[in-house]
């Protein structure tokens, strides 16, 4: 079974600039949207391996406003990590 068969909600490709908050905010990390759904996305960054099993997730939202997510990772790989989001709605 591929990734597209078991996710719940269909991404859509984006390229969106993005940023993570690690550790109680004390660091953060520069990352790229590169697919996103209501329930979560893939993001590329230089160095994922930093970056802890639940975070929380700034979108820029290009021409809409930007949103902040709670997230968790699913799985990481060299440059791309796929996370879930732990509420569908974002954090105002």
């Amino acid at each position: 079974m591929d990734d597209y068969e078991r996710r719940a909600a269909e991404r859509r490709k984006c390229y969106l600039s993005a940023r993570l908050f690690l550790n109680g905010n004390t660091s953060s990390l520069d990352a790229v949207v590169r697919n996103i759904s209501l329930l979560g996305a893939r993001l590329d960054a230089d160095d994922l391996s930093i970056v802890p099993s639940e975070f929380e997730l700034l979108i820029h939202g290009g021409t809409a406003a930007d949103t902040k997510h709670r997230a968790r990772r699913i799985w990481v790989d060299t440059g791309h990590m796929g996370i879930a989001f732990d509420a569908a709605e974002a954090l105002r």
